[in-house]
């Protein structure tokens, strides 16, 4: 499974995401040094997530797998800083995880062979966030795929992951 989303994300892999104006984040490929998140893993907030499970990165974010995912290529976008609310987060980490966010999607969709995506960020606790570290759950999305669209968000919760299922 892991194989496959780095496999799906070739020219994602090493990318840096490099700001030409302000509001228009680009991105373009940078070789990463042995200090990468790909080589040596990151935080999700109190979980060590392994290199091999990270098939994308940033400058600022990161693309992990999901241990439980809802539908088949439900991954997650999150933050390199450990931050715990989105608005924690700085301008330019917002615009870098959602940007990620959006280029994961896209790539996902066409990979799974999806007709739609779902973008899920959940703010705190009573919002359902379960690790202590901003991420947005990507979700791509076929035709009855649940029965009513909005189960997908209890689907989320229920797949909750918790300290020491990575290894």
């Amino acid at each position: 499974r892991h194989r496959m989303l780095r496999a799906a994300f070739p020219s994602l892999r090493h990318a840096a995401c490099v700001r030409v104006r302000p509001r228009e984040p680009r991105f373009v490929a940078r070789a990463m040094s042995g200090g990468s998140a790909l080589h040596n893993g990151t935080k999700f907030g109190p979980i060590h997530i392994p290199g091999s499970q990270i098939f994308v990165e940033t400058r600022l974010s990161v693309g992990l797998v999901n241990l439980k995912p809802v539908v088949p290529g439900h991954v997650l976008v999150v933050s390199k800083r450990v931050c715990l609310r989105f608005d924690d987060l700085t301008w330019e980490e917002t615009v870098d995880l959602w940007s990620l966010a959006k280029r994961v999607g896209h790539s996902l969709e066409q990979h799974v062979g999806a007709s739609s995506l779902t973008f899920a960020l959940q703010d705190g606790p009573q919002a359902g966030q379960t690790v202590p570290h901003v991420h947005v759950h990507v979700l791509p999305r076929s035709e009855g795929d649940f029965t009513n669209n909005d189960d997908v968000y209890h689907e989320i919760d229920a797949s909750a992951e918790t300290d020491g299922e990575r290894r």
